[in-house]
């Protein structure tokens, strides 16, 4: 476990999916934490590749090759949030500000080639800093796509009471059954529009934004209390995944999950649910390039 901390920040980062595992600003949590000793729940905190969200069937195909990926999520058949969002990184610098952390995924029957990453965790007066890098150090081109996975919270009111905003016009409407993609709709008087100030009510969501206004990459949540959290990100991430974590019942095939609508999930993403088999903002990650995306979490 790697703590860092600075300018009333404090972030805690396990090595398991490299994952944030709390996020304090004068003690007050920013993000739903998890115990030092317990399982990462839910992939609370993770970083998300090769793909973030849902890969239909656990296969795909790429340059005319297929691939299979085991599927994690049993009742809906689906390979969920990439291959690393468990895997072991190792620790490649730490101090009191900053750590960075680095995982490599090898060639298989279910990605083309060896992908190092690495991730920066540093937190200065503006908040945490988080920059993924991928680098392809193999011999073939591969698809790529990444995010986190933070359960971002505004106070200790009622996720009910936060207001919510995100200046983003479209939604992706999914299936009921296995949550995948149909088609990209307006958020024009649905319940899904939060580009004015609103908040979250009963509203349950897990669904993928686009269209966010370029001059507003950010998503900001507001405490009926007071204060609250706020969450930008970079022009590599055209998508925002948000889900409200409704904990309606256990899910076959999956561990038992906690934080019934305890925070919202706030996962900016370089490709939407299933991009491998749809194509849609796929990274081609030739040998030798780098992929960056980052993202900041700050107080309000």
């Amino acid at each position: 476990m790697f703590d860092i901390a600075a300018s009333g920040y404090f972030a805690s980062i396990v090595p398991a999916g490299a994952a944030l595992r709390c996020l304090t600003f004068q003690g007050r949590n920013l993000v739903v934490p998890f115990g030092a000793d317990a399982p990462m729940p839910a992939y609370r905190g993770a970083v998300l590749a090769p793909w973030p969200n849902r890969l239909a069937n656990g296969a795909y195909e790429f340059d005319g090759i297929a691939y299979a990926v085991p599927t994690n999520e049993a009742i809906r058949r689906t390979a969920l949030h990439g291959l690393v969002a468990f895997a072991p990184f190792t620790m490649v610098h730490h101090d009191g500000r900053s750590v960075t952390l680095a995982c490599v995924i090898d060639a298989s029957d279910a990605f083309p080639t060896e992908v190092t990453l690495t991730v920066t965790y540093s937190i200065n007066t503006g908040g945490l800093t988080v920059i993924f890098r991928a680098h392809n150090s193999g011999g073939a081109s591969a698809p790529y796509g990444c995010s986190i996975h933070p359960y971002l919270v505004a106070g200790s009111d009622s996720m009910d009471d936060w207001t919510l905003v995100l200046d983003a016009n479209e939604v992706m409407l999914v299936d009921d059954e296995r949550l995948l993609p149909l088609s990209v709709e307006t958020v024009d008087g649905t319940t899904f529009d939060f580009r004015l100030p609103r908040k979250i009510g009963r509203t349950a969501i897990d669904n993928a934004y686009r269209g966010v206004d370029p001059e507003r990459r950010e998503l900001t949540l507001l405490s009926s209390l007071g204060g609250g959290v706020k969450m930008s990100w970079g022009p590599e991430c055209p998508w925002v995944q948000l889900h409200t974590a409704d904990r309606l019942g256990p899910i076959p095939g999956q561990p038992p999950l906690d934080g019934h609508r305890a925070g919202l999930a706030v996962e900016p993403m370089t490709c939407p649910p299933d991009a491998f088999n749809s194509g849609i903002d796929v990274v081609h990650l030739a040998p030798g390039e780098t992929h960056e995306a980052r993202w900041l979490i700050s107080a309000i």
